[in-house]
């Protein structure tokens, strides 16, 4: 039995549909590794929820953005050994000064970070380099901002106008063209991490 015109017209429609989905969400794709490549990320690990731990951890925050020496480029702060010196010290002194014996570790990796907002832009889902500080077990909420370009200060706000491309900064701004593109890309990220994490990859 042939199928009728009907099925036929919808399965051709539905074909197109998931093509679309596939191309517009591959364009989207292509800028948020294009965005997360330029950024470099500040990330401060509590020890653990409790509030004098998480009050320990804005010290650490306003110490290290009032006090260290930070590089002006992505390539000299990911791989500045000064840097991972100062934030290391300058947490760990804070942690002595709070009475814990609990010690500070600074790191630069790159790693998976959920969709997260910054001021005006939405940074999407993605693997991002990052200056890396846990404090004790790091089992703790976190704090986040970005060294590169310059947004972990307000008065430098302006640096991401100057670093990220007409279409970039929209996909930030989470300007309408882009509203659905991120979120189908974002369920795709959360779909394979399941996946990845049932088969121990």
């Amino acid at each position: 039995m042939k199928p009728s015109k009907e099925k036929l017209f919808l399965c051709v429609l539905g074909l197109g549909i998931l093509l679309g989905l596939g191309t517009l969400t591959a364009k989207t794709d292509l800028l948020c590794r294009s965005v997360s490549d330029k950024v470099f990320r500040l990330h401060i690990l509590a020890e653990s929820n409790d509030p004098y731990d998480q009050e320990t951890k804005l010290m650490v925050r306003d110490t290290l953005l009032k006090t260290a020496s930070i590089p002006e480029t992505k390539e000299e702060q990911m791989t500045s050994q000064a840097l991972l010196n100062q934030s290391e010290t300058a947490a760990n002194e804070i942690l002595k000064q709070r009475g814990s014996e609990s010690k500070a570790e600074a790191k630069t990796e790159r790693i998976f970070f959920p969709k997260r907002v910054y001021g005006e832009y939405t940074f999407p889902a993605g693997e991002y380099d990052a200056l890396r500080i846990v404090l004790g077990e790091g089992e703790g909420e976190n704090w986040w901002c970005v060294l590169y370009p310059s947004l972990c200060i307000p008065a430098a706000s302006d640096e991401g106008e100057k670093l990220f491309t007409d279409e970039e900064l929209s996909m930030l701004k989470e300007e309408p063209d882009y509203v659905f593109s991120l979120y189908i890309r974002e369920l795709w990220l959360k779909i394979k991490a399941f996946f990845d994490k049932e088969n121990g990859s």
